[in-house]
């Protein structure tokens, strides 16, 4: 989610949902660990630079789940 008010819509929906910043920043101090059925939903693509898609895409790979990835 780009921004907080896309992250509270989803939580208010059940989701466990992050900013793609707090993510990179939790994930980077060992906070996040997901079961290997997990699915990482990142939204808005487009608005990410290179730099922060790159450090989601190792989360990913690191972790052994998947990725969805929709934006423009």
């Amino acid at each position: 989610a780009p921004t907080g008010r896309a992250q509270e819509k989803l939580k208010e929906s059940g989701f466990k949902a992050f900013t793609l910043d707090k993510f990179l920043h939790s994930y980077e101090q060992g906070r996040f660990q997901f079961k290997s059925k997990s699915i990482l939903v990142l939204d808005e693509c487009g608005m990410a630079n290179t730099e922060r898609l790159q450090k989601f895409l190792s989360a990913v790979r690191k972790q052994g789940v998947k990725a969805v990835i929709v934006g423009d």
